[in-house]
């Protein structure tokens, strides 16, 4: 099925959300999350948003908990190609942006990603140098190999993302 047809089938725009949450004693919830005797409430969002769809899927991922976009991805139906899932292929070749100005970088290139993103002539060394010397890695990225922080992002996919 091809990505148009693949985003096609999902109907109407929607949100969807989902807050990871823990018990505390007296039987209620709270949405923090225990990490090493720490409460915190900081969670990654991210707003995936296909080429050609009006639909942006919204989700809470609990800090400390390594997940990559594409695991997100598949586990809320969001319709990202993949192939390898290990850095090989391209496949799930992604745009990523930061929701806030100023806020904290994105996650780092993984040597797979600057290996793959290098070799499909979507990044250069001098890129990734330049990127390095900025502290802010770029934002074509592998969503196989992006793993969540405590960030908002807004993540395009489509099958070219030459248009970025």
């Amino acid at each position: 099925m091809s990505p148009p047809a693949l985003w096609a089938s999902w109907g109407p725009p929607r949100r969807h959300g989902i807050r990871l949450e823990r018990s505390v004693p007296g039987g209620e919830s709270e949405g923090a999350c225990q990490e090493s005797g720490t409460d915190r409430e900081a969670v990654a969002i991210i707003h995936f948003a296909a080429s050609g769809v009006d639909r942006t899927v919204t989700i809470d991922v609990a800090p400390g908990e390594r997940r990559t976009l594409l695991s997100v991805a598949r586990d809320h139906g969001v319709p990202i190609l993949f192939n390898c899932e290990a850095g090989g292929c391209g496949a799930c070749l992604v745009h990523v942006d930061t929701v806030a100005v100023g806020e904290r970088p994105l996650a780092p290139l993984t040597e797979p990603e600057k290996f793959l993103l290098q070799s499909m002539h979507r990044l250069t060394e001098h890129d990734i140098e330049a990127a390095q010397q900025r502290g802010v890695p770029p934002h074509v990225r592998l969503a196989c190999q992006y793993a969540l922080g405590d960030e908002e992002i807004v993540v395009s996919f489509m099958s070219d993302l030459g248009s970025h």
